[in-house]
């Protein structure tokens, strides 16, 4: 301001005396920040429908798999963004995370997502009765595959990461002198979920 905030003026009767300011503005300066939010997804079956990114556990906004948004008018200082909506078989590291905003600045942050395959587990217990039992126990096979699994005449064996269905499971290498009430049992798998299937098998003796 040119003269200073005020200025003296000499008033005579009768006559208008004018005084004049001249003023001059510069552009104010940014009171908030922004924040730029990137996601990265990789691996199988990723999460189609994205996420819901919020600041200090505001109102979510969505963001996509492998995208970006930006969030304005954020006040300086230390803020905390979190990523949720997140799918069962995807994880998500380093989250929340913490942020400085800078009055003025666009801040940066990056989240990175890794997806695997739902996937189940199958516990197969077998169980022997009767005399001399097979003495070197069983083979299992899932689903017709090598190789076979062993497990004892009276034991557990579980198959994991198992995909989401219906799988067979095959018991082999019994001793003819031993009957199993069942060669094959279904499992129906679900992800993140453990089926439970059972052997029962019959040994008779064959002599002295």
């Amino acid at each position: 301001m040119d003269g200073g905030p005020s200025q003296s003026a000499p008033v005579t009767a009768g006559n208008v005396t004018q005084v004049s300011f001249a003023v001059t503005c510069s552009p104010q300066q940014s009171q908030t920040g922004s924040l730029q939010i990137h996601t990265t997804t990789d691996g199988d079956n990723q999460d189609s429908d994205g996420y819901d990114v919020s600041v200090d556990d505001g109102a979510g906004r969505h963001i996509g798999p492998s995208d970006a948004i930006t969030i304005g008018d954020v006040a300086p200082g230390n803020h905390t963004v979190g990523l949720s909506n997140i799918a069962a078989n995807c994880s998500v590291n380093d989250n929340p995370q913490s942020v400085d905003v800078v009055a003025g600045a666009a801040n940066d942050l990056t989240f990175a997502i890794s997806c695997v395959a739902p996937s189940g587990s199958i516990e197969v217990s077998v169980s022997t009765a009767g005399d001399q039992p097979d003495p070197d126990g069983y083979l299992l096979t899932l689903d017709g595959a090598a190789p076979a699994r062993p497990i004892g005449i009276n034991g557990t064996e579980t198959f994991a990461d198992v995909p989401p269905g219906n799988h067979e499971v095959e018991l082999g290498n019994v001793a003819s002198n031993c009957t199993p009430a069942d060669f094959q049992r279904a499992a129906a798998v679900t992800a993140n979920q453990t089926s439970s299937i059972s052997f029962d098998v019959a040994c008779v003796a064959t002599g002295p």
